[in-house]
């Protein structure tokens, strides 16, 4: 089966459930079509056309009009929230109670996901003492809604951070400051009890922002002396995303090999709908064999032939497949060096079918089409998987979610005509901690 999908094994798995067939006996392979955000993580038209071609003997192929497409993939959930934020006389939150219902419509979908995700999220980067959090999916006879970027999380997000800003008012403290003064640091620990020992870079993103607040907040105040009939604004907001399945496991395998014609070929499972983790997974692997870009031979999502790296959700391609491809780059570069009995300081290059090895003044040549190859051509090969280091939840919602979150924060300047009622967007200034970029192109386009 042919499709654009996020999760290519799980689709083989829910497909051969469907037709009633082995495992073994489905292949999905993944299209290189963008875009999924979510909805692409439940099977829609695989089943359908692997039954028509069951049934016909002869290939099919099904494309959906849009309103086939609304009606048969999940969308994001409808939320009913309330919460409650409290914080002492210098600005110091204190404490937060929230309680949020999650419409998932007639079928679970990834409801329980988006319940579970959102209590670990709903105090935003900001450190909370006292926490109380309860989220529920709830079944109704409407549409159906699943995955959708950010599981649930956006929708907290709205509500904490305007509830911050009416906090911060009351206190009669500058929101930006207001934030600073509360947001999570290295060292800090999250509402379910985990200490974030490095990497917490909120702080950093919303002192980056502290000119560009200054200035758009005059800039407003001039604005609005000169204007009767519009009015203009100025916003600010933080988030945080834990990368990964939340207390679970996700594991994600990667293999690579050298081919007896001198090609580096990784086989990558993991689904890139345009967020670019073909190019940065191999970027990764390249920088732990030591061997140039130019050389690999990219292997793409394919159930029959890759490895699975999990489904692309979550924000954890780059960080897990990430891990597994440099787990697997430097295991191959240890499987080379111990056949040509060198260290690890040694250099290797690949000169055609030749394996290049220089250590100190000693070069060697390893004739690879001498060696014997493997069912898939390789002469070395390497398979590492990476599990990230998690805790489950316990019943007091404390325990180690994820092994890392990622952190931002933004303003935003509108402008309201006040006698249309119309509201115009007049500048985002985005700070988000990306740690170090892979590939900073692709990071700059993914901000």
């Amino acid at each position: 089966v042919v499709a654009c999908t996020q999760a290519p094994y799980m689709d083989r798995d829910d497909v051969a459930k469907v037709l009633g067939l082995a495992v073994d006996k489905v292949r999905i392979v993944p299209t290189a079509t963008g875009g999924g955000f979510g909805s692409k993580l439940d099977v829609s038209l695989q089943p359908l056309i692997g039954l028509v071609a069951m049934k016909t003997g002869r290939p099919a192929a099904l494309a959906y009009t849009r309103n086939e497409s609304m009606i048969s993939t999940t969308k994001r959930h409808p939320a009913e929230m309330k919460a409650t934020i409290g914080a002492d006389a210098d600005g110091r939150i204190i404490g937060m109670v929230f309680a949020g219902d999650f419409n998932t419509g007639a079928y679970a979908s990834w409801g329980p996901t988006v319940a579970n995700r959102v209590p670990v999220h709903a105090s935003g980067p900001y450190a909370t003492p006292n926490y109380r959090a309860e989220g529920r999916a709830i079944h109704t006879n409407g549409p159906i809604s699943g995955a959708f970027r950010g599981f649930g999380v956006p929708q907290a997000t709205i509500m904490q951070e305007t509830l911050y800003d009416e906090l911060a008012e009351k206190l009669g403290l500058d929101r930006l400051e207001f934030r600073l003064k509360n947001c999570l640091r290295n060292g800090s620990e999250t509402v379910t009890g985990q200490r974030l020992e490095s990497g917490v870079g909120i702080a950093e993103c919303l002192e980056a922002l502290r000119p560009h607040w200054t200035r758009a907040l005059v800039d407003a105040e001039l604005f609005n002396a000169g204007s009767s009939t519009k009015k203009r604004g100025v916003g600010v907001a933080s988030c945080w995303y834990g990368c990964g399945n939340t207390s679970l496991p996700n594991p994600s395998t990667i293999r690579v090999g050298i081919s007896a014609e001198g090609d580096v070929v990784l086989h990558q499972g993991a689904v890139d709908i345009g967020q670019g983790s073909n190019t940065v997974i191999a970027q990764i692997c390249a920088d732990a064999v030591g061997l140039p870009l130019e050389k690999f031979r990219l292997k793409s999502a394919d159930t029959a032939i890759t490895p699975d790296a999990g489904k692309t959700s979550a924000s954890r391609q780059t960080f897990v497949t990430g891990k597994a491809a440099e787990k697997a780059g430097r295991a191959l570069r240890e499987t080379m060096l111990r056949f040509a009995n060198v260290s690890e300081k040694a250099a290797i290059a690949l000169d055609g079918a030749s394996l290049v090895i220089r250590e100190g003044e000693a070069t060697r040549h390893i004739d690879l089409s001498t060696l014997k190859a493997d069912a898939d051509g390789l002469v070395f090969r390497a398979e590492e998987s990476y599990d990230p280091p998690t805790l489950p939840l316990d019943a007091r919602g404390q325990g180690k979610p994820y092994a890392v979150y990622g952190y931002g924060a933004q303003i935003a300047e509108l402008e309201v005509d006040l006698k249309l009622g119309t509201v115009k967007l007049i500048k985002i200034t985005a700070a988000h901690d990306v740690g170090k970029a892979i590939n900073p192109l692709l990071a700059e386009g993914q901000i």
